[in-house]
């Protein structure tokens, strides 16, 4: 038993030590963050295409949400409106959600390493990208089987990710934000002594 505890055990060192070396590659920096100004201009354009159909910003956009507020929105869409949205949904799931997630992880994790802070608070990012994840499987299926409405228990488990989301989104960049700080008053304080 205690072979296989140090055999997991040293297979997730090797995987956070590889993770710790893509974090500080610039190139892979560089490229996830060319990755991310790509995906951005695909989210941009899908959600003006959605927003030419209704009544304001798509739902991924708000913050909480109730049943009633989301199938209000879904039925001003009109059937070509919701097929946009899926358009949409499609790009966040597939592409945006993971380079967000990547690029501002590493970000995190590279500033946390060079501060010193406690690199677990990079988790926040994948946290992010979880919550983003189940909120928008809820809007792509409340978006397929409308006008039938699904569980309220899932509405009220979708609002929450929905929060939670803009929590994490919140937590990691003014986090990032406290790292990027970090290191010029270090510097400037052992200038002083």
């Amino acid at each position: 038993m205690e072979d296989k505890d140090v055999l997991t055990r040293q297979s997730i060192l090797e995987q956070v030590s590889m993770i710790v070396q893509l974090a500080n590659n610039n190139k892979f920096l560089a490229a996830a963050f060319i990755a991310e100004v790509s995906s951005c201009y695909v989210m941009n354009q899908r959600t003006r295409d959605v927003e030419s159909y209704s009544i304001g910003p798509p739902p991924d956009l708000w913050f909480g949400f109730t049943e009633r507020k989301l199938y209000n929105y879904m039925d001003s869409l009109g059937q070509e409106g919701r097929n946009a949205y899926l358009v949409m949904n499609n790009a966040d799931l597939c592409h945006y959600m993971w380079c967000y997630m990547v690029l501002l992880g590493s970000l995190l994790l590279r500033r946390c390493l060079q501060t010193n802070t406690t690199p677990a608070i990079a988790l926040i990012f994948p946290f992010t990208m979880c919550m983003d994840f189940v909120e928008s499987i809820y809007f792509r299926y409340a978006t397929v089987y409308f006008p039938l409405h699904l569980s309220n228990k899932l509405v009220l488990l979708a609002s929450f990710a929905n929060q939670m989301k803009w929590f994490g989104f919140a937590i990691g960049l003014g986090t990032l934000a406290v790292t990027l700080m970090l290191n010029p008053l270090a510097a400037t304080h052992s200038k002083a002594c």
